[in-house]
């Protein structure tokens, strides 16, 4: 079950989609003032666009980059070079460098 923030950006139209693509059970939607879990998410969220702004920005904390980095999406697109080596970590830039690799092949 995802609770999620009820808005006027989440159409019947996009909660079928995200209920298809996210493959979750059921979708409930809750005013977030009155959810302590939408509050939090939303707070952690904030935390985390802060944390990865200021690597953007050359002003990066590494004790909080490196415990940000487990809850970076190996898939998010991301496209600055030296935050993104920092905020996904080596194992992701070298798979991305070996998949740069096998397309200049094709």
């Amino acid at each position: 079950m995802l609770v999620h923030d009820r808005q006027n950006m989440l159409t019947e139209e996009r909660i079928k989609w995200l209920k298809g693509a996210a493959r979750i059970g059921g979708l409930r939607l809750v005013v977030a003032r009155d959810d302590a879990r939408v509050q939090l998410a939303d707070f952690l969220a904030g935390i985390a666009r802060s944390v990865a702004s200021h690597e953007l920005n050359g002003r990066g904390d590494a004790t909080l980059t490196a415990l940000l980095r487990p809850y970076v999406d190996a898939r998010s697109v991301w496209g600055h070079e030296r935050s993104q080596g920092q905020l996904f970590g080596a194992v992701h830039n070298e798979s991305v460098r070996s998949l740069a690799n096998i397309n200049n092949l094709v």
